[in-house]
């Protein structure tokens, strides 16, 4: 664990938000990791979390519309929902103040590119790094339009990660590092 560091988590699904509290605490990082229970989104609005497994630990949940399902759900997945709010980064940042992030992790199954896009400002700052973001290697205009984004915002790819597979597509980890960085 590196001295002088933090983290903001951001989990939506409640089952997983509390397997992350108590990963934070038996991890004993509770001094430098704070979990929300709250959607990062392309919109700062209150939407719906389409839940596709109420099994904890799961993944392939949606924030937006009830019964808007990840793209990488099986088809005629019927799952759950709950109520949740949305922020996008830069509306977060804006209401909240935390420390400002030098590099961003995300990985949120099918809306990587709209909460970039509301990440904006965010991602022009040259105090962010860096960061690596889940994108399709399925869709590739899904993540060409992302990587074209996050070069305009001034970022390039410098490598990417091994794919994981669903029955609707493969995706894999991207690192993007802030042009000016050597």
């Amino acid at each position: 664990a590196r001295s002088g560091v933090s983290v903001l988590a951001f989990e939506p699904l409640a089952a997983n938000f509390h397997v992350l509290s108590r990963n934070i605490q038996l991890n004993n990082c509770s001094d430098r990791v704070t979990a929300y229970c709250v959607a990062l989104a392309g919109v700062t609005e209150l939407g719906m979390l389409n839940i596709a497994s109420p099994k904890m630990g799961s993944a392939l949940t949606q924030f937006g519309k009830l019964g808007e399902m990840s793209p990488y759900c099986e088809k005629g997945t019927n799952g759950s929902s709950h109520g949740m709010i949305g922020f996008t980064v830069d509306d977060f940042i804006v209401q909240f103040h935390p420390a400002f992030p030098n590099y961003i992790k995300l990985d949120v199954d099918g809306l990587e590119l709209s909460i970039l896009q509301g990440a904006k400002k965010t991602l022009q700052d040259s105090r962010l790094r860096s960061l690596v973001v889940e994108l399709s290697l399925t869709h590739d205009a899904e993540r060409d339009q992302a990587s074209s984004y996050l070069e305009e915002c001034g970022f390039q790819l410098q490598s990417v990660g091994e794919g994981q597979s669903t029955s609707e597509g493969v995706g894999a980890n991207h690192l993007f590092v802030r042009k000016t960085d050597r």
